[in-house]
């Protein structure tokens, strides 16, 4: 899912380095952190943005060499450089809870930048889905199950839906091209979805996440940069002294079995 959050920013940040080099902060940080409730901290990614003149000499670079921290009420986790994936900074060892009001702290060049976010709540998620779920033979518009849980006006909703089997068998019925993605590519803000048959690629295991996010979250994924001339500097954006985005989710998830 955070694949198009990343597309987005290389697209902002393609588009930023045609401004005039007189507008552009000197090597700004941008952040990429997505916390996970119930989950280690595994997602906080920061780089730097080198500008220039000239658009083929523009760089973007992993930071490397940051202090990061998390605040949550008087508690202080540290964040560990990656050494393995330059730019990333983790805490496997420590679960972030959801409900939690969490600050991010970097300490950079002698900048300090800072942001805060909450972890939304855990879904209490009713499903109609019970056992193996049979596909007809036509199998065109054909519910299999229902979701509904306990909306908040706070946030939206994210539905991810993956096949969890080591080879994965294709269905045969003609309408059978997994438009699942098609469905559910933004986030809802309702508090129900129907399961068709035509979600479905393939037969086997799957599982089923419904994601509540943190408005800021939101905000990110449903940024257009069309609607703000592309640019870095003008897109949403809850970092203090920098740019970009920290923000919460939390899955909830269950399996469904789809045979034919």
């Amino acid at each position: 899912m955070h694949k198009s959050l990343l597309l987005f920013f290389v697209v902002i940040c393609w588009s930023s380095c045609k401004k005039d080099f007189n507008e552009v902060p000197d090597a700004p940080v941008v952040v990429k952190a997505y916390l996970h409730g119930n989950k280690p901290v595994t997602d906080v990614y920061l780089e730097s943005v080198l500008t220039s003149r000239e658009f083929d000499n523009q760089e973007t670079r992993p930071i490397i060499d940051a202090e990061v921290n998390l605040r949550i009420g008087d508690e202080l986790i540290v964040l560990e450089a990656n050494g393995s994936s330059p730019g990333f900074y983790t805490n496997e060892e420590y679960i972030v809870l959801p409900g939690s009001f969490v600050t991010l702290e970097v300490n950079y060049n002698e900048k300090v930048i800072t942001a805060s976010c909450e972890i939304p709540e855990m879904l209490v998620v009713t499903s109609t889905f019970d056992g193996v779920s049979v596909i007809d033979a036509g199998g065109s518009n054909q519910v299999l199950g229902s979701l509904s849980w306990e909306s908040n006006p706070e946030y939206e909703y994210l539905l991810d839906l993956i096949v969890d089997e080591e080879n994965p068998i294709p269905l045969t019925f003609n309408n059978a091209q997994g438009k699942f993605d098609d469905s559910y590519a933004r986030p809802i803000k309702t508090d129900n979805a129907n399961i068709l048959a035509d979600d479905f690629s393939f037969l086997g295991l799957h599982k089923l996440t419904i994601y509540a996010l943190s408005p800021e979250y939101s905000e990110y994924f449903n940024y257009a940069p069309s609607q703000f001339a592309g640019s870095l500097y003008s897109a949403p954006n809850n970092i203090n002294n920098g740019f970009g985005v920290f923000a919460g989710l939390t899955g909830t998830t269950i399996e469904i079995t789809v045979e034919e």
